[in-house]
């Protein structure tokens, strides 16, 4: 009995392992048909090399942190100046309205000049100021022009006839003739060709954001005449002038003119 039962345990014997013997053929194939990523390879000489495919992958990654590193330390700051420097220049239709041509007697004719000579100014001195810039530096030349209109535009708040009016305008279009190139020049240090245009178009729209808030700062101001004895014009030029020089300093002092003089960069980085 005890015989018979042996042989037929026997008997299943094949069977399995013929099964255990496809699952461990099967296994095998599929491991032989993963191929290996070849991430380095070493040389005859014990010389490791990294596989371009791969050092590629890195140096992208790496070249978009430094950008992301970039854009949080220069676009903010550039934001900022932008925004106050074109509420600055679109204030003439502002302060029209609220009543410096009837305060100052000004004519027809001065009143058209009045706008005029700051955009004359403005395209006589954008070469001469673009000259001045490749021998000051795109940032001291950025700092003086922003301290030099800060202090102009302050200028204003104080004319007391056409004359003076005229002539602290036109200086005023001399000053910010070289601060836009400024700006670009300075993009053109830090950011590569591709990577400028996004910020530059950054740029032009922080200026519509400034252009709605210039409105609203002039619905404000206009609460402010009488107010010490100054009209709401006056008032207008004093807020828009006075943080333009603490800004120019700042400026001076904040950013750096080109990327190997820098602390906040490794070396890697510059």
């Amino acid at each position: 009995m005890f015989k018979e039962e042996k042989t037929e345990t026997n008997s299943h014997t094949p069977i399995l392992l013929n099964i255990h013997a496809s699952l461990a053929l099967s296994v095998t194939v599929a491991l032989m048909s993963v191929q290996p990523i070849p991430i380095a390879t070493v040389t005859m000489d014990n010389i490791l090399v990294i596989d371009e495919a791969i050092q590629q992958q890195f140096e992208e990654i790496a070249v978009r942190r430094l950008i992301r590193k970039l854009d949080w330390r220069i676009i903010p700051f550039m934001v900022l100046i932008e925004v106050i420097s074109y509420m600055n220049r679109i204030s003439t239709g502002h302060v029209k309205l609220m009543g410096i041509e009837s305060d100052l007697n000004l004519s027809q004719s001065e009143s058209n000049w009045h706008i005029s000579l700051f955009f004359l100014a403005y395209l006589i001195f954008a070469i001469p100021s673009n000259i001045l810039m490749r021998y000051l530096g795109a940032t001291r030349h950025l700092s003086l022009s922003m301290l030099a209109w800060g202090s102009i535009t302050v200028g204003l708040a104080f004319v007391r006839n056409a004359q003076q009016l005229l002539s602290v305008k036109f200086l005023l279009g001399m000053t910010q003739a070289g601060f836009f190139p400024s700006i670009v020049i300075y993009f053109s240090l830090w950011y590569c060709k591709r990577d400028q245009t996004m910020r530059i178009a950054i740029l032009f729209g922080a200026a519509i954001i400034s252009s709605a808030l210039s409105g609203i700062l002039a619905y404000g101001f206009t609460h402010l005449d009488g107010t010490r004895g100054l009209n709401s014009w006056q008032w207008t030029f004093l807020l828009e002038g006075l943080p333009m020089i603490p800004l120019g300093i700042i400026t001076c002092l904040f950013l750096s003119n080109i990327p190997d003089t820098v602390q906040w960069l490794n070396n890697s980085e510059k």
